[in-house]
């Protein structure tokens, strides 16, 4: 006898995100996967501060699965709904609450309840085509409950389809030692990490800063975005400040740490902030969030160095996954990343003016011998900046970053200390 299917309820997160707060984390640290950016106070900073869509023109809500037998909410899956005006003509689409920084949007359910939970909540799902055109699930791999279950969104209003999402990738030491996890990379990896570094070195004093407490990431941070203006990143779409909205919100993260732990850290070379990179802790995954360089210094590696030490930091926390997220897949795989492929649901209104543009579009590469809808992953980094274009005079925040150095919060490793704390002769 097969077990009776889950009820679903759409409930509202505008205004009263704290009435589903508790029961949102409880589903979410139970999930095989617990992801932070589904956390209560990831969710409020990014409906604060998103950049695509301000807060009134977002209709946020969850969807909750319940027991038939006792009501029990036993999975959740935050959602919004916005206006999509990359078109010329706009259509309503729904997609996952945050729907960007995050590598792996999950369901927030137990494992047992994964799975019936997802047919009943896309079929749920299908049901609110009539205020939508699309529905957009992204990045999900193919063991996915979502993506297992995508054939319960099928109706007669309904064409459910599925392209090639963006892969992520991650790491997951099998090593309990710095040493150990070095020595497993490609002998042409560790001699390239190896003399970059005694490179770096040799060009003066070394300093790493690391801090979590949010008296201190504040200020890190500053010298975090002083970093990368001085970045290839600057001007791109990679850069944390490509909008002011972005920045903002990642002042407030720092700030609102009540169930996930932020890392800020930066290296210093005679004194000179020149690398840096932001992370962030969630039950057993590190997740490396942002990382940048002066592009003065490229020729001496110092992003090697900088993800060498996140390593380090992962297994003294002893997670078991440093997610990198997606692109550049060629560079992780060297450090031992295995890559996740993923893909991007997507349920659409029939005839409505995306599901219009699918058909079309799968029928022109038919037509045309090709194969799946290709995205864009960068292949490389960009080209490099001009020598005259290069920061000449004192970057400014040297003075910022002395004063951390001296900070009660932050963690201060000196050249030596620094040259210890690495698996290979400097």
């Amino acid at each position: 006898m097969s077990e009776p299917e889950l009820l679903v309820e759409c409930a509202s997160l505008a205004g009263e995100h704290s009435q589903h707060a508790a029961t949102l984390l409880r589903l979410n640290e139970c999930s095989p996967r617990p992801s932070p950016f589904f956390t209560p106070e990831y969710i409020e900073t990014y409906l604060t501060h998103n950049e695509r869509h301000a807060r009134n023109q977002v209709d946020a809500f969850v969807l909750l699965a319940r027991s038939p037998e006792n009501k029990e909410v036993v999975a959740a899956l935050p959602l919004k709904r916005v206006w999509d005006r990359s078109q010329v003509v706009p259509f309503r689409r729904i997609e996952f609450l945050v729907a960007t920084e995050i590598d792996l949007p999950p369901l927030l359910a137990a494992s047992d309840k994964q799975l019936p939970a997802a047919r009943a909540i896309l079929r749920a799902l299908t049901r609110l085509l009539h205020r939508a055109s699309l529905i957009e699930l992204i990045h999900q791999p193919s063991d996915s409950p979502l993506y297992q279950a995508k054939d319960a969104a099928y109706a007669l209003w309904a064409d459910v389809r599925h392209s090639k999402g963006m892969p992520i990738s991650s790491i997951r030491p099998q090593h309990s030692e710095l040493g150990a996890y070095f020595h497993s990379l490609s002998h042409k990896m560790r001699s390239n990490v190896s003399r970059l570094a005694r490179r770096l070195f040799s060009q003066g004093q070394l300093t790493y800063l690391t801090a979590s407490a949010p008296e201190a990431t504040a200020d890190m941070l500053e010298v975090y975005l002083d970093i990368e203006d001085r970045s290839w990143k600057v001007g791109t779409d990679a850069s944390l400040r490509r909008h002011p909205v972005r920045t903002e919100m990642y002042r407030q993260l720092l700030r609102n740490t009540a169930h996930v732990r932020y890392h800020v850290d930066i290296l210093l070379l005679n004194e000179i902030p020149i690398a840096a990179q932001i992370s962030m802790q969630f039950h057993r995954t590190l997740f490396a969030m942002e990382t940048c360089y002066d592009e003065a210094y490229s020729d001496y590696g110092p992003g090697h160095l900088m993800l060498l030490l996140a390593v380090r930091r992962a297994l003294e926390l002893h997670v078991d996954e440093i997610s990198l997220h997606g692109h550049f897949e060629y560079y992780k795989h060297r450090w031992l990343a295995k890559t996740l492929e993923t893909s991007n649901v997507r349920i659409l209104r029939r005839g409505s003016v995306p599901h219009t543009r699918a058909v079309a579009g799968a029928a022109l590469r038919r037509l045309r011998g090709e194969g799946d809808r290709k995205i864009g992953i960068p292949r490389g980094r960009p080209e490099r900046a001009q020598e005259g274009s290069l920061v000449k005079q004192p970057p400014r925040s040297v003075a910022l970053a002395a004063k951390l150095g001296s900070h009660a919060m932050v963690t201060r490793l000196e050249d030596a200390a620094l040259r210890a704390a690495l698996p290979f002769p400097t």
